[in-house]
Protein backbone atom coordinates (compact mmCIF):
# COMPACT_ATOMS: atom_id res chain seq x y z
CA UNK A 1 0.00 0.00 0.00
CA UNK A 2 1.23 3.29 -0.51
CA UNK A 3 1.90 6.33 1.62
CA UNK A 4 -1.27 9.03 1.29
CA UNK A 5 0.88 11.27 0.01
CA UNK A 6 1.84 9.42 -3.09
CA UNK A 7 -1.79 9.37 -4.67
CA UNK A 8 -3.52 6.11 -4.15
CA UNK A 9 -6.75 6.29 -1.95
CA UNK A 10 -7.19 5.37 1.09
CA UNK A 11 -9.73 5.92 4.14
CA UNK A 12 -9.60 6.63 7.72
CA UNK A 13 -11.66 4.83 10.78
CA UNK A 14 -11.66 6.91 13.61
CA UNK A 15 -11.89 5.02 16.66
CA UNK A 16 -12.96 5.59 20.26
CA UNK A 17 -10.50 3.50 21.62
CA UNK A 18 -10.84 1.85 25.52
CA UNK A 19 -14.65 1.18 25.96
CA UNK A 20 -15.12 0.44 22.67
CA UNK A 21 -12.47 -2.22 22.39
CA UNK A 22 -13.96 -3.32 25.73
CA UNK A 23 -17.64 -3.44 25.01
CA UNK A 24 -16.76 -5.48 21.59
CA UNK A 25 -14.71 -7.90 23.61
CA UNK A 26 -17.97 -8.45 25.88
CA UNK A 27 -20.60 -8.67 23.30
CA UNK A 28 -18.57 -10.74 20.81
CA UNK A 29 -17.72 -13.75 23.84
CA UNK A 30 -21.40 -13.17 25.42
CA UNK A 31 -23.41 -15.15 22.42
CA UNK A 32 -26.65 -17.04 22.83
CA UNK A 33 -26.02 -20.30 24.02
CA UNK A 34 -29.30 -21.90 23.57
CA UNK A 35 -29.90 -25.10 22.16
CA UNK A 36 -33.31 -24.05 20.93
CA UNK A 37 -35.47 -21.30 21.84
CA UNK A 38 -37.37 -22.13 25.57
CA UNK A 39 -40.70 -22.95 25.07
CA UNK A 40 -42.01 -21.70 28.15
CA UNK A 41 -40.12 -19.50 30.96
CA UNK A 42 -40.94 -17.73 34.38
CA UNK A 43 -40.32 -15.29 34.87
CA UNK A 44 -39.12 -14.03 38.75
CA UNK A 45 -38.55 -10.33 39.90
CA UNK A 46 -35.69 -11.31 41.32
CA UNK A 47 -33.92 -11.02 37.97
CA UNK A 48 -33.85 -14.95 37.59
CA UNK A 49 -35.98 -17.42 35.51
CA UNK A 50 -36.98 -20.71 35.00
CA UNK A 51 -36.78 -22.03 31.46
CA UNK A 52 -38.05 -24.71 29.67
CA UNK A 53 -37.06 -26.19 26.52
CA UNK A 54 -37.50 -29.47 23.90
CA UNK A 55 -35.18 -30.32 22.11
CA UNK A 56 -35.61 -33.16 19.63
CA UNK A 57 -33.29 -36.52 19.48
CA UNK A 58 -32.54 -38.11 16.57
CA UNK A 59 -33.33 -41.96 16.75
CA UNK A 60 -30.29 -44.60 17.21
CA UNK A 61 -28.22 -41.53 17.81
CA UNK A 62 -26.24 -41.37 21.01
CA UNK A 63 -25.07 -39.06 22.71
CA UNK A 64 -26.59 -35.66 21.55
CA UNK A 65 -24.83 -32.18 21.88
CA UNK A 66 -26.18 -29.16 22.19
CA UNK A 67 -25.01 -25.61 23.92
CA UNK A 68 -24.99 -25.80 27.51
CA UNK A 69 -27.42 -22.54 28.99
CA UNK A 70 -26.20 -20.16 32.07
CA UNK A 71 -27.68 -21.43 34.80
CA UNK A 72 -28.03 -21.46 38.37
CA UNK A 73 -26.36 -24.09 40.93
CA UNK A 74 -28.57 -27.21 41.25
CA UNK A 75 -31.10 -26.10 38.60
CA UNK A 76 -30.20 -28.16 35.47
CA UNK A 77 -32.62 -31.07 35.13
CA UNK A 78 -32.58 -32.85 32.18
CA UNK A 79 -35.04 -35.97 30.91
CA UNK A 80 -36.75 -37.67 27.80
CA UNK A 81 -40.66 -39.00 27.42
CA UNK A 82 -39.10 -41.99 25.44
CA UNK A 83 -36.09 -42.21 25.98
CA UNK A 84 -33.37 -43.29 29.11
CA UNK A 85 -30.80 -40.29 30.20
CA UNK A 86 -27.58 -42.07 31.32
CA UNK A 87 -25.44 -39.03 31.73
CA UNK A 88 -24.38 -35.73 30.58
CA UNK A 89 -20.69 -34.08 30.07
CA UNK A 90 -20.31 -30.63 30.03
CA UNK A 91 -16.79 -29.52 28.28
CA UNK A 92 -15.74 -26.60 26.07
CA UNK A 93 -15.73 -26.66 22.55
CA UNK A 94 -13.73 -24.45 20.03
CA UNK A 95 -16.42 -23.01 17.37
CA UNK A 96 -15.94 -20.42 14.76
CA UNK A 97 -18.32 -17.32 14.21
CA UNK A 98 -18.20 -14.65 11.72
CA UNK A 99 -18.95 -11.60 13.69
CA UNK A 100 -19.70 -8.08 12.41
CA UNK A 101 -16.55 -5.78 12.72
CA UNK A 102 -17.72 -3.18 15.94
CA UNK A 103 -14.47 -2.34 17.46
CA UNK A 104 -10.38 -2.27 16.86
CA UNK A 105 -8.87 -5.57 17.76
CA UNK A 106 -11.89 -6.40 15.40
CA UNK A 107 -10.66 -4.41 12.59
CA UNK A 108 -7.34 -5.37 13.27
CA UNK A 109 -8.23 -9.26 12.89
CA UNK A 110 -9.90 -8.51 9.90
CA UNK A 111 -6.80 -6.54 8.65
CA UNK A 112 -3.80 -9.27 9.14
CA UNK A 113 -1.79 -9.97 6.45
CA UNK A 114 -3.15 -6.17 4.74
CA UNK A 115 -0.90 -3.07 4.82
CA UNK A 116 -2.33 -0.24 6.70
CA UNK A 117 -1.25 2.71 8.32
CA UNK A 118 -2.13 3.22 11.86
CA UNK A 119 -2.78 6.92 14.08
CA UNK A 120 -1.02 6.51 16.88
CA UNK A 121 -1.81 10.67 17.96
CA UNK A 122 0.12 13.61 18.03
CA UNK A 123 1.38 13.30 14.07
CA UNK A 124 2.92 10.07 15.07
CA UNK A 125 2.29 7.23 12.14
CA UNK A 126 3.71 3.77 11.70
CA UNK A 127 3.23 1.53 8.43
CA UNK A 128 3.32 -2.19 7.99
CA UNK A 129 1.99 -5.57 7.44
CA UNK A 130 -0.70 -7.08 10.22
CA UNK A 131 1.05 -9.97 11.47
CA UNK A 132 -0.23 -10.90 14.22
CA UNK A 133 -2.64 -9.76 17.19
CA UNK A 134 -0.69 -10.73 20.75
CA UNK A 135 -3.31 -12.50 23.22
CA UNK A 136 -3.51 -14.88 25.98
CA UNK A 137 -6.05 -17.77 26.25
CA UNK A 138 -9.06 -16.18 26.90
CA UNK A 139 -10.32 -16.07 31.20
CA UNK A 140 -13.56 -16.16 31.61
CA UNK A 141 -15.00 -14.57 35.13
CA UNK A 142 -17.85 -16.83 36.34
CA UNK A 143 -21.34 -14.59 37.23
CA UNK A 144 -24.28 -16.34 38.68
CA UNK A 145 -26.76 -17.11 36.14
CA UNK A 146 -25.41 -15.32 32.88
CA UNK A 147 -23.19 -16.12 30.14
CA UNK A 148 -19.23 -15.61 31.26
CA UNK A 149 -18.12 -12.24 30.39
CA UNK A 150 -14.44 -13.06 29.00
CA UNK A 151 -11.75 -10.20 29.83
CA UNK A 152 -10.83 -7.70 26.91
CA UNK A 153 -8.97 -9.48 24.40
CA UNK A 154 -5.37 -8.67 22.49
CA UNK A 155 -3.21 -5.64 23.77
CA UNK A 156 -0.47 -5.69 21.36
CA UNK A 157 -0.38 -5.81 17.41
CA UNK A 158 2.75 -6.76 14.93
CA UNK A 159 3.80 -4.73 12.00
CA UNK A 160 6.06 -5.65 9.34
CA UNK A 161 7.58 -2.25 8.34
CA UNK A 162 10.39 -1.60 6.01
CA UNK A 163 12.30 -0.59 8.88
CA UNK A 164 11.93 -3.94 10.67
CA UNK A 165 8.80 -5.90 13.01
CA UNK A 166 6.81 -3.03 14.70
CA UNK A 167 4.74 -3.99 17.83
CA UNK A 168 2.14 -1.37 18.62
CA UNK A 169 -0.14 -1.56 21.88
CA UNK A 170 -3.65 -1.47 20.31
CA UNK A 171 -4.82 1.23 22.99
CA UNK A 172 -2.60 3.94 21.78
CA UNK A 173 -4.29 3.48 18.21
CA UNK A 174 -6.15 7.06 17.37
CA UNK A 175 -7.46 5.96 13.74
CA UNK A 176 -6.34 3.53 10.71
CA UNK A 177 -5.57 4.20 7.00
CA UNK A 178 -6.30 1.22 4.36
CA UNK A 179 -6.72 0.93 0.71
CA UNK A 180 -10.38 1.42 -0.21
CA UNK A 181 -11.10 -1.81 -1.69
CA UNK A 182 -10.35 -3.70 2.28
CA UNK A 183 -12.48 -5.16 4.32
CA UNK A 184 -14.99 -7.38 1.97
CA UNK A 185 -18.50 -8.24 3.96
CA UNK A 186 -16.87 -6.15 7.17
CA UNK A 187 -17.02 -9.68 8.98
CA UNK A 188 -14.28 -11.38 10.81
CA UNK A 189 -13.83 -14.58 11.49
CA UNK A 190 -13.12 -16.03 15.19
CA UNK A 191 -12.85 -18.80 17.14
CA UNK A 192 -15.10 -19.01 20.63
CA UNK A 193 -14.63 -21.46 23.13
CA UNK A 194 -18.25 -22.32 23.85
CA UNK A 195 -19.69 -24.73 27.02
CA UNK A 196 -21.43 -27.92 25.14
CA UNK A 197 -23.26 -30.53 27.25
CA UNK A 198 -22.84 -33.76 25.87
CA UNK A 199 -25.97 -36.28 26.74
CA UNK A 200 -25.63 -40.03 26.54
CA UNK A 201 -28.76 -41.28 26.11
CA UNK A 202 -30.67 -45.44 25.60
CA UNK A 203 -32.52 -44.88 21.90
CA UNK A 204 -35.42 -46.89 21.46
CA UNK A 205 -35.76 -46.41 17.62
CA UNK A 206 -38.60 -44.20 18.11
CA UNK A 207 -37.76 -40.21 18.00
CA UNK A 208 -37.48 -38.75 21.38
CA UNK A 209 -37.71 -35.02 22.70
CA UNK A 210 -34.84 -34.15 25.41
CA UNK A 211 -36.44 -31.76 27.97
CA UNK A 212 -33.79 -29.45 29.44
CA UNK A 213 -35.11 -27.25 32.64
CA UNK A 214 -32.90 -24.60 34.16
CA UNK A 215 -33.17 -20.94 36.61
CA UNK A 216 -30.54 -18.41 35.05
CA UNK A 217 -30.33 -15.10 35.53
CA UNK A 218 -30.28 -11.92 33.09
CA UNK A 219 -34.49 -12.86 32.55
CA UNK A 220 -36.88 -10.58 34.15
CA UNK A 221 -39.92 -8.78 34.72
CA UNK A 222 -40.30 -5.07 36.33
CA UNK A 223 -44.32 -4.03 36.63
CA UNK A 224 -45.40 -1.07 37.53
CA UNK A 225 -48.70 0.95 38.09
CA UNK A 226 -50.66 3.81 37.62
CA UNK A 227 -53.56 5.21 39.65
CA UNK A 228 -56.04 7.84 38.01
CA UNK A 229 -58.01 9.56 40.48
CA UNK A 230 -62.05 9.48 40.06
CA UNK A 231 -64.58 11.03 41.85
CA UNK A 232 -67.03 9.43 44.68
CA UNK A 233 -63.61 7.30 45.95
CA UNK A 234 -62.96 5.31 43.05
CA UNK A 235 -60.28 5.16 40.80
CA UNK A 236 -58.51 3.27 38.27
CA UNK A 237 -55.71 1.33 38.45
CA UNK A 238 -53.67 -0.04 35.51
CA UNK A 239 -50.79 -2.61 35.63
CA UNK A 240 -47.93 -2.77 33.52
CA UNK A 241 -45.07 -5.32 32.88
CA UNK A 242 -41.48 -4.60 31.32
CA UNK A 243 -39.98 -7.83 30.18
CA UNK A 244 -36.64 -7.42 30.47
CA UNK A 245 -34.53 -9.79 28.08
CA UNK A 246 -30.46 -9.83 28.74
CA UNK A 247 -30.07 -13.88 28.66
CA UNK A 248 -31.18 -14.88 24.45
CA UNK A 249 -33.72 -14.87 22.12
CA UNK A 250 -37.34 -16.01 22.56
CA UNK A 251 -38.75 -16.93 19.51
CA UNK A 252 -42.49 -17.74 20.11
CA UNK A 253 -41.74 -18.58 23.79
CA UNK A 254 -44.86 -18.55 26.26
CA UNK A 255 -44.16 -15.91 29.17
CA UNK A 256 -45.66 -16.13 32.25
CA UNK A 257 -45.06 -13.30 35.25
CA UNK A 258 -44.91 -14.83 38.82
CA UNK A 259 -45.78 -12.41 41.47
CA UNK A 260 -44.47 -13.78 45.08
CA UNK A 261 -41.14 -14.15 46.85
CA UNK A 262 -40.00 -17.39 45.76
CA UNK A 263 -36.70 -18.34 47.83
CA UNK A 264 -33.74 -18.59 45.45
CA UNK A 265 -30.76 -19.53 47.89
CA UNK A 266 -28.43 -20.23 45.21
CA UNK A 267 -29.25 -16.86 43.24
CA UNK A 268 -25.41 -16.17 43.51
CA UNK A 269 -23.89 -19.60 42.85
CA UNK A 270 -23.03 -20.76 38.91
CA UNK A 271 -24.29 -24.22 37.92
CA UNK A 272 -21.34 -26.45 39.20
CA UNK A 273 -22.18 -28.35 36.16
CA UNK A 274 -20.76 -25.03 34.14
CA UNK A 275 -17.41 -25.43 32.62
CA UNK A 276 -16.60 -22.27 33.15
CA UNK A 277 -16.21 -22.05 37.01
CA UNK A 278 -13.71 -23.10 38.24
CA UNK A 279 -13.59 -25.21 41.63
CA UNK A 280 -11.92 -22.27 43.99
CA UNK A 281 -14.49 -19.99 42.32
CA UNK A 282 -17.85 -22.38 43.16
CA UNK A 283 -16.75 -23.04 46.25
CA UNK A 284 -16.31 -19.11 47.09
CA UNK A 285 -19.69 -18.67 45.70
CA UNK A 286 -21.06 -21.04 48.50
CA UNK A 287 -19.03 -19.63 51.32
CA UNK A 288 -20.39 -16.15 50.41
CA UNK A 289 -23.86 -17.29 50.72
CA UNK A 290 -23.06 -19.68 53.76
CA UNK A 291 -21.68 -17.19 56.08
CA UNK A 292 -17.59 -16.45 56.42
CA UNK A 293 -16.69 -19.93 57.36
CA UNK A 294 -15.95 -22.88 55.41
CA UNK A 295 -18.63 -24.89 57.76
CA UNK A 296 -21.80 -24.28 55.07
CA UNK A 297 -19.48 -25.21 51.85
CA UNK A 298 -18.12 -28.05 53.50
CA UNK A 299 -21.90 -29.52 54.43
CA UNK A 300 -23.38 -28.98 50.89
CA UNK A 301 -19.90 -30.72 49.29
CA UNK A 302 -20.28 -33.87 51.81
CA UNK A 303 -23.57 -34.26 52.03
CA UNK A 304 -23.88 -37.71 50.20
CA UNK A 305 -27.32 -37.43 47.74
CA UNK A 306 -29.00 -40.89 46.95
CA UNK A 307 -29.53 -41.73 43.09
CA UNK A 308 -32.51 -39.56 41.54
CA UNK A 309 -34.52 -40.30 38.46
CA UNK A 310 -33.08 -38.89 35.87
CA UNK A 311 -36.33 -37.82 34.09
CA UNK A 312 -37.69 -34.93 35.34
CA UNK A 313 -40.49 -33.30 33.30
CA UNK A 314 -41.79 -30.09 33.09
CA UNK A 315 -45.00 -29.79 35.00
CA UNK A 316 -42.68 -31.66 38.02
CA UNK A 317 -39.85 -29.24 38.01
CA UNK A 318 -41.90 -26.27 37.51
CA UNK A 319 -44.75 -27.56 40.03
CA UNK A 320 -43.78 -24.60 42.37
CA UNK A 321 -45.61 -22.19 39.80
CA UNK A 322 -49.31 -22.41 39.33
CA UNK A 323 -51.36 -22.43 36.02
CA UNK A 324 -52.08 -18.86 34.58
CA UNK A 325 -54.30 -16.42 36.67
CA UNK A 326 -53.86 -19.14 39.82
CA UNK A 327 -51.94 -18.93 42.97
CA UNK A 328 -50.20 -21.84 44.29
CA UNK A 329 -47.71 -22.02 46.28
CA UNK A 330 -47.57 -18.35 47.64
CA UNK A 331 -47.16 -17.27 43.85
CA UNK A 332 -49.38 -15.89 41.16
CA UNK A 333 -49.13 -15.51 37.75
CA UNK A 334 -49.79 -13.70 35.01
CA UNK A 335 -49.60 -15.63 31.77
CA UNK A 336 -48.99 -13.07 28.69
CA UNK A 337 -48.97 -15.70 25.99
CA UNK A 338 -46.17 -15.80 23.27
CA UNK A 339 -43.36 -13.33 22.99
CA UNK A 340 -40.66 -12.96 20.25
CA UNK A 341 -37.88 -10.94 22.47
CA UNK A 342 -34.27 -10.99 20.72
CA UNK A 343 -31.38 -10.40 23.09
CA UNK A 344 -30.90 -6.67 24.59
CA UNK A 345 -34.37 -5.95 24.07
CA UNK A 346 -37.19 -4.71 26.53
CA UNK A 347 -41.08 -5.48 25.94
CA UNK A 348 -43.80 -3.54 27.53
CA UNK A 349 -47.01 -5.94 28.38
CA UNK A 350 -49.95 -4.33 29.64
CA UNK A 351 -51.42 -6.55 32.83
CA UNK A 352 -54.55 -5.44 34.63
CA UNK A 353 -57.01 -2.48 34.37
CA UNK A 354 -59.48 -2.25 37.19
CA UNK A 355 -61.35 0.05 39.16
CA UNK A 356 -60.28 0.06 42.85
CA UNK A 357 -61.57 2.10 46.13
CA UNK A 358 -59.39 4.90 47.65
CA UNK A 359 -59.83 6.85 50.95
CA UNK A 360 -58.05 9.59 51.54
CA UNK A 361 -55.95 9.89 54.90
CA UNK A 362 -53.16 11.86 56.73
CA UNK A 363 -51.19 9.42 58.44
CA UNK A 364 -48.49 10.70 61.14
CA UNK A 365 -45.99 8.09 62.40
CA UNK A 366 -43.69 9.52 65.55
CA UNK A 367 -40.88 6.55 66.14
CA UNK A 368 -39.82 5.39 69.57
CA UNK A 369 -37.27 7.25 71.44
CA UNK A 370 -35.33 4.55 72.67
CA UNK A 371 -32.92 2.58 70.59
CA UNK A 372 -30.84 -0.92 72.57
CA UNK A 373 -31.45 0.00 75.92
CA UNK A 374 -30.38 3.64 75.53
CA UNK A 375 -32.46 6.58 74.56
CA UNK A 376 -32.07 8.04 70.96
CA UNK A 377 -30.51 11.31 71.09
CA UNK A 378 -31.61 11.93 67.14
CA UNK A 379 -35.28 10.51 67.28
CA UNK A 380 -37.25 13.69 67.71
CA UNK A 381 -34.56 15.88 67.03
CA UNK A 382 -37.07 17.12 63.87
CA UNK A 383 -41.06 16.38 64.41
CA UNK A 384 -42.05 13.75 61.67
CA UNK A 385 -43.92 15.25 59.07
CA UNK A 386 -47.54 14.51 58.72
CA UNK A 387 -48.22 12.92 55.19
CA UNK A 388 -50.92 12.71 52.70
CA UNK A 389 -52.13 9.11 52.01
CA UNK A 390 -54.28 6.94 50.03
CA UNK A 391 -55.74 3.23 51.24
CA UNK A 392 -56.08 1.08 48.44
CA UNK A 393 -58.88 -1.67 48.78
CA UNK A 394 -57.63 -4.82 46.29
CA UNK A 395 -61.28 -6.17 45.67
CA UNK A 396 -60.11 -8.51 42.72
CA UNK A 397 -58.67 -11.98 42.53
CA UNK A 398 -54.86 -11.07 41.97
CA UNK A 399 -52.38 -9.82 44.14
CA UNK A 400 -50.89 -6.41 43.44
CA UNK A 401 -47.48 -6.69 43.49
CA UNK A 402 -44.62 -4.52 45.42
CA UNK A 403 -43.54 -1.91 42.34
CA UNK A 404 -43.50 2.02 41.47
CA UNK A 405 -47.00 3.66 41.33
CA UNK A 406 -47.13 6.68 39.56
CA UNK A 407 -50.83 8.81 40.52
CA UNK A 408 -52.66 11.19 38.11
CA UNK A 409 -55.36 13.34 39.32
CA UNK A 410 -57.18 16.22 36.97
CA UNK A 411 -54.30 18.51 36.99
CA UNK A 412 -51.45 15.57 35.80
CA UNK A 413 -48.85 13.81 38.22
CA UNK A 414 -49.58 13.87 41.64
CA UNK A 415 -46.94 11.49 42.90
CA UNK A 416 -45.11 8.48 41.93
CA UNK A 417 -44.88 6.16 45.53
CA UNK A 418 -45.07 2.58 45.54
CA UNK A 419 -47.54 0.47 45.96
CA UNK A 420 -46.51 -2.77 48.24
CA UNK A 421 -47.47 -6.83 48.12
CA UNK A 422 -51.32 -6.52 48.25
CA UNK A 423 -53.20 -9.58 48.21
CA UNK A 424 -56.29 -10.29 46.62
CA UNK A 425 -58.98 -9.08 49.72
CA UNK A 426 -55.73 -6.86 51.35
CA UNK A 427 -55.69 -3.09 51.31
CA UNK A 428 -52.44 -0.67 51.41
CA UNK A 429 -51.16 2.94 51.40
CA UNK A 430 -49.82 4.70 49.32
CA UNK A 431 -48.19 8.28 49.62
CA UNK A 432 -48.86 11.05 47.96
CA UNK A 433 -47.22 14.38 49.44
CA UNK A 434 -46.29 15.87 52.71
CA UNK A 435 -49.43 17.64 54.26
CA UNK A 436 -47.58 21.03 55.28
CA UNK A 437 -50.61 22.51 56.38
CA UNK A 438 -50.85 20.26 59.02
CA UNK A 439 -48.03 20.26 62.05
CA UNK A 440 -46.83 18.16 64.44
CA UNK A 441 -44.90 18.43 67.36
CA UNK A 442 -43.70 15.39 69.72
CA UNK A 443 -41.91 16.28 73.68
CA UNK A 444 -41.19 13.26 76.19
CA UNK A 445 -39.51 14.25 79.85
CA UNK A 446 -38.85 11.96 82.27
CA UNK A 447 -41.28 12.16 84.94
CA UNK A 448 -39.84 14.08 87.69
CA UNK A 449 -42.32 12.61 90.36
CA UNK A 450 -41.10 9.17 89.61
CA UNK A 451 -37.62 9.90 89.99
CA UNK A 452 -37.29 8.29 93.58
CA UNK A 453 -39.15 5.10 93.25
CA UNK A 454 -35.91 4.31 89.94
CA UNK A 455 -35.16 0.88 90.13
CA UNK A 456 -31.72 -1.16 89.41
CA UNK A 457 -32.15 -4.38 88.07
CA UNK A 458 -29.39 -6.75 86.51
CA UNK A 459 -30.63 -8.25 82.85
CA UNK A 460 -27.62 -10.20 80.99
CA UNK A 461 -24.92 -8.77 82.76
CA UNK A 462 -25.64 -5.49 82.56
CA UNK A 463 -27.67 -2.86 85.09
CA UNK A 464 -30.81 -0.98 83.84
CA UNK A 465 -32.96 1.87 85.34
CA UNK A 466 -36.67 1.60 84.68
CA UNK A 467 -37.38 5.13 84.19
CA UNK A 468 -41.01 6.62 83.86
CA UNK A 469 -41.43 8.84 80.65
CA UNK A 470 -44.28 11.25 80.41
CA UNK A 471 -45.13 12.17 76.12
CA UNK A 472 -47.14 14.68 74.59
CA UNK A 473 -47.92 14.79 70.94
CA UNK A 474 -50.09 17.39 69.34
CA UNK A 475 -51.31 18.58 65.73
CA UNK A 476 -52.97 21.39 64.17
CA UNK A 477 -54.71 21.68 61.28
CA UNK A 478 -54.15 25.16 59.29
CA UNK A 479 -55.60 24.05 56.53
CA UNK A 480 -59.92 24.74 55.45
CA UNK A 481 -60.65 21.08 55.04
CA UNK A 482 -61.83 18.54 57.26
CA UNK A 483 -58.50 15.54 57.50
CA UNK A 484 -58.94 11.94 59.02
CA UNK A 485 -56.03 11.14 60.69
CA UNK A 486 -54.17 7.99 61.39
CA UNK A 487 -51.56 8.91 64.50
CA UNK A 488 -49.23 6.00 65.28
CA UNK A 489 -46.65 5.86 68.13
CA UNK A 490 -43.77 3.63 68.58
CA UNK A 491 -42.93 2.74 72.28
CA UNK A 492 -40.67 0.77 73.97
CA UNK A 493 -41.55 -0.45 77.71
CA UNK A 494 -45.09 -0.59 79.24
CA UNK A 495 -47.84 1.48 78.74
CA UNK A 496 -49.21 3.34 81.68
CA UNK A 497 -51.95 5.49 80.95
CA UNK A 498 -52.80 7.59 77.16
CA UNK A 499 -55.39 9.64 76.44
CA UNK A 500 -58.13 9.14 74.02
CA UNK A 501 -58.10 5.15 74.34
CA UNK A 502 -55.60 4.15 71.28
CA UNK A 503 -55.38 0.74 69.99
CA UNK A 504 -52.15 -0.65 71.75
CA UNK A 505 -50.42 -3.76 69.65
CA UNK A 506 -47.43 -5.33 70.93
CA UNK A 507 -44.48 -5.91 68.06
CA UNK A 508 -41.98 -8.65 67.78
CA UNK A 509 -38.67 -8.64 69.87
CA UNK A 510 -35.29 -10.58 69.91
CA UNK A 511 -34.59 -12.72 73.00
CA UNK A 512 -32.07 -10.43 74.28
CA UNK A 513 -34.34 -7.97 74.71
CA UNK A 514 -35.31 -5.81 78.37
CA UNK A 515 -38.35 -3.63 76.44
CA UNK A 516 -42.01 -4.60 75.26
CA UNK A 517 -42.36 -3.20 71.98
CA UNK A 518 -45.87 -1.39 71.70
CA UNK A 519 -47.62 0.90 69.11
CA UNK A 520 -50.66 3.28 69.99
CA UNK A 521 -52.43 4.24 67.27
CA UNK A 522 -55.26 7.02 67.22
CA UNK A 523 -57.75 7.24 63.86
CA UNK A 524 -60.02 10.60 64.33
CA UNK A 525 -60.44 13.43 62.21
CA UNK A 526 -59.48 16.53 62.86
CA UNK A 527 -61.59 19.58 61.70
CA UNK A 528 -60.01 22.74 59.82
CA UNK A 529 -58.49 25.14 62.18
CA UNK A 530 -58.74 22.71 65.12
CA UNK A 531 -55.77 21.00 67.02
CA UNK A 532 -55.85 17.96 68.81
CA UNK A 533 -53.30 16.67 72.14
CA UNK A 534 -52.89 13.31 73.51
CA UNK A 535 -50.54 12.57 76.65
CA UNK A 536 -49.23 9.29 77.53
CA UNK A 537 -46.75 7.57 79.90
CA UNK A 538 -45.13 4.53 80.04
CA UNK A 539 -42.22 3.04 82.22
CA UNK A 540 -38.81 1.75 80.14
CA UNK A 541 -35.52 -0.21 81.42
CA UNK A 542 -32.75 2.17 80.17
CA UNK A 543 -29.14 0.63 80.43
CA UNK A 544 -26.69 2.16 82.81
Amino acid sequence: MKHANSGCRLRSVAVAMALVSVIGSVLAADADSSASPPETVYLFKSGHAWLQRSVSLEPDRSPARIPMPPSVHGSVWIGAASAKIERAVARFEENEFRDDVIDTTQLLRLAQGERVRLDLGDDEWVEGQVLRLLEAEPQEVATAGTTPVRHAGPRYVTLQSSSGMRVVEIGAIKGFEFDENFGGDWKVAQQRREPVLEIEWVPDGRSAALELNNLAGGLTWAPSYALELGEDDRSRLSGKAVVVNDLEDLVGTTVKLVVGYPHIEFAAVRSALMPSVRLETWSNQLQRIGGASQSYTNAIMRQEMAASPARVRGDVASGVVAAAGQASEDLYIYDIGSLDLERGARAYVPLSDEVVEHQHRFDWTVPDTVRDGRFDPNALRQAPSVWHVLRLVNAGSAPWTTAPILVLGEIGPIAQSRIDYTPAGGDTVVRLTEALDLAGNVVEVLDDADQAARKIRKLFGYSYEQLTVLGQLELVNHSRRAAPMRVVKSISGDIVEADHDPRIEAGAVGLGAVNARRTMTWEFELAAGESWKAEYRYHVLIRR
